[in-house]
């Protein structure tokens, strides 16, 4: 369906370099039990723990840094950080531009919080608006500037895969995961965007622009 709007979808003048695709699921429990015991951590049920999407700093101190201060905020508020698991892709297919700013993509594992009798999804939200504000102190990462660590997604329920992609490159560079046998979703929702290519495509933290899908 999504490489169905390839022709919707902005590109740069690199045929392989488009402007960012992505796909939303229901979180797969079978796969991340499968995937999180060879990382080496167990997961409770489903709905008992969510799971985070995160683009980080290619530089490994300060991307140690920013996953310490997102452990650092999630603990305060009462959650537990279950593991962390590095996201395998495949950049063979991706132009020039998307590789000069492609992160090291992670997932982080977390339970609820024992300190509050809130909703999860609403104890998530609390989560992430902390932790984005007290990583981006943390890594001096100002309004305007470059933002090499960005959530992605942080639910119990769903789970976002995106990137500096054309339609047809979000399989193949994700296809260890969502062409994973055990990869299964009740729904899906596609996205591919439409607005001027910029530096840090990568981190999709512009909140203006044109989007023409549906």
């Amino acid at each position: 369906m999504l490489e169905r709007m390839a022709h919707r979808g902005a590109c740069s003048c690199e045929k392989n370099t488009g402007d960012g695709a992505g796909i939303m699921v229901a979180l797969p429990h079978d796969f991340f039990k499968e995937v999180a015991k060879d990382a080496g951590f167990e997961l409770p049920p489903p709905g008992e723990y969510d799971v985070g999407m995160f683009f980080m700093p290619t530089d490994e101190k300060r991307r140690e840094k920013g996953k310490a201060e997102f452990k650092k905020v999630a603990e305060s508020l009462g959650h537990v950080i279950l593991g962390w698991r590095l996201v395998p892709t495949d950049n063979s297919d991706l132009g020039e531009s998307a590789l000069e700013t492609e992160p090291v993509i992670e997932q982080v594992f977390v339970t609820k919080s024992s300190r509050s009798e809130a909703e999860f999804e609403q104890q998530l939200y609390i989560l992430r608006r902390l932790s984005i504000i007290s990583v981006r102190a943390s890594l001096n990462i100002k309004r305007g500037g470059e933002r090499d660590f960005y959530m992605c997604s942080l639910s119990s329920r769903t789970i976002v895969y995106k990137g500096q992609l054309k339609p047809s490159q979000l399989k193949g560079y994700y296809y260890a995961d969502l062409g994973h046998e055990n990869f299964m979703s009740y729904m899906a929702l596609v996205n591919t965007k439409l607005w001027h290519l910029h530096k840090n495509c990568h981190d999709h933290s512009r909140r203006m622009g044109t989007n023409n899908s549906k």
